[in-house]
This record gives structure tokens, sequence and C-alpha cells, in this order.
């Protein structure tokens, strides 16, 4: 397997959920995986850091806050990868957003390593 050294950012309010796969990431891809459950946990990690990416399960009924903070991670550069048990379809309607322009791909939950390794992969160029 191929070593990739990327700073990620994972959102998920689940954490115990993601742990195991970040670890994973970690131990088989060489990723550095940190994690936050909430949105203002996010903003105030990437004050302290830069990440290469982002990964995020939406939170239903926090419509503003998400485009909000997809808005600022987009705004410097940083793709984002939405993850959620809602089909892609339904998502982007709901709220509104376009794979490219508002996120760049999407994973439905639950998703493996792999599959996220391979998302990474296919986004970063390093």
């Amino acid at each position: 397997m191929i070593k990739m050294s990327i700073d990620v950012l994972l959102i998920d309010p689940e954490e115990a959920y993601v742990k195991p796969l970040a670890i994973r990431l970690e131990k088989e891809f060489g990723y550095s995986i940190v994690i936050t459950e909430t949105e203002n946990g996010a903003k105030e990690l990437m004050r302290q850091k830069k990440f290469d990416v982002v990964v995020m399960e939406p939170i239903v009924d926090q419509h503003n806050t998400l485009l909000g903070l997809i808005c600022d991670i987009k705004a410097v550069g940083i793709p984002v990868i939405l993850a959620s048990g809602t089909e892609e379809e339904r998502l982007r309607n709901r709220y509104g957003m376009a794979r490219g322009k508002d996120f760049d791909a999407y994973l439905g939950i639950p998703y493996t390593a792999e599959e996220l390794h391979a998302v990474f992969t296919s986004i970063i160029k390093k």
C-alpha cells in the first residue's frame, strides 16, 4: 500500500464510530487524523492547524451552521468530503448544495477505511 502524508479533519457527532477507522487509516496509510464531534470544535481546530482535507457528517438540524462551515473551509482551498446516511441527491436538495462547488466528494455511511482512502487519493493532488 502507498502511504500518503495527509492531515485530515474528521467532523462526526459519533466519535466512537469513526475512531477505529481513523486508527486504521493512520496505521495502514500514514494519515494524520484529528476528530471532532462538533462544528465549533472544527472551527477551533482549523484556527490551530492547516488540514489537507475535511470529512464531515452534516448535522440535519444545523443547516445554516453546516453551510457556513463548508463555505469557510472551501474559502481556504480545502477539499470537503460529505459523509452521510442520507442519499447524496437528497442531501444536495435539502441543503441546496452542488458537488464540485460546495463539496468535493460524497461517502455513504457506513463507509470503510478503504473507501475513504480511495476518495482521498482521488481528490488530493500531492
